[in-house]
């Protein structure tokens, strides 16, 4: 082979290699396999409704409570994620507000408010999303579905978590203006629940962290964790998310998820 055969062949060699996807490590491919058998697991709800106390809590101690329904809304989209449309029913002062939300793969989330008062719908930023939603320690970001295809994800360990054991997994957003450098879950080993978050910011440091419990089965097959609490460790400042009346299938139409919708307060 003469020196420019064997040129053009070592530059065919490089773009095969260059093209080649990269394998991912164990540990990757545990930690998505976690993600996808939590995703699995709620397969198939349809839709969900339920009644939430929100509780914003001061570090001094004094409490202030939000009162809202909370609906969902599975697609089948795979370039969709869920849709979440909350009402604020209580204090009188945010009676009606809304607030919709649209999950994206790997685009970040859509964002609408309905504030009765200017009697408009507004779109959130894309960069606001990582912002405080009501006030609360929960972040736009937060409220939206976890969807499987927005991270890269990575095993860290097992370890206990109360009565049972969990493996916990680093998941990295791969969406753009996240607030987050990374998020690590621990997911329960035995039906891949999510027992705990903790959040860390842009520059790597633990910013907040999200316990779930008392979690309830429904229809057989779906859990529900009925008590959250997120505790802000740079504030000191939490909020206590508390739900009850939950039903699924209650038949709403997608339609009831779309911005046009957020001003009409008898649907």
């Amino acid at each position: 082979m003469n020196h420019k055969a064997a040129f053009s062949a070592c530059l065919s060699l490089c773009a095969l290699l260059h093209q080649a996807p990269t394998l991912a490590s164990p540990e990757q491919e545990l930690g998505q396999q976690y993600a996808h058998r939590w995703r699995d697991s709620d397969l198939g709800y349809q839709d969900t409704s339920a009644r939430i106390r929100l509780t914003l809590v001061e570090k001094e101690g004094a409490r202030t409570d939000r009162f809202m329904r909370m609906n969902s809304f599975e697609t089948a989209s795979t370039a969709v994620g869920d849709k979440v449309l909350l009402t604020f029913e209580a204090p009188e002062n945010i009676k009606n507000s809304r607030v919709l939300i649209h999950s994206k793969i790997k685009e970040g989330d859509q964002v609408w408010l309905y504030l009765p008062a200017l009697k408009r719908v507004k779109r959130v930023a894309a960069a606001d999303r990582s912002g405080s939603f009501s006030g609360s320690e929960f972040s736009y970001e937060d409220i939206g579905s976890m969807e499987v295809g927005n991270y890269d994800y990575q095993w860290l360990r097992d370890e206990p978590c109360g009565d049972a054991q969990c493996a916990v997994v680093k998941q990295v957003p791969l969406y753009p203006y996240s607030g987050y450098s990374s998020i690590w879950v621990w997911y329960n080993k035995a039906d891949y629940r999510q027992m705990k978050t903790e959040y860390y910011d842009r520059k790597g440091s633990k910013f907040k962290t999200l316990t779930l419990d008392g979690y309830q089965l429904f229809l057989g097959r779906y859990w529900r964790a009925l008590n959250m609490t997120m505790v802000n460790h740079i504030t000191g400042r939490q909020t206590l998310l508390v739900s009850s009346d939950v039903q699924f299938r209650t038949g709403i139409g997608e339609d009831a998820f779309e911005p046009a919708r957020l001003g009409n307060l008898t649907q």
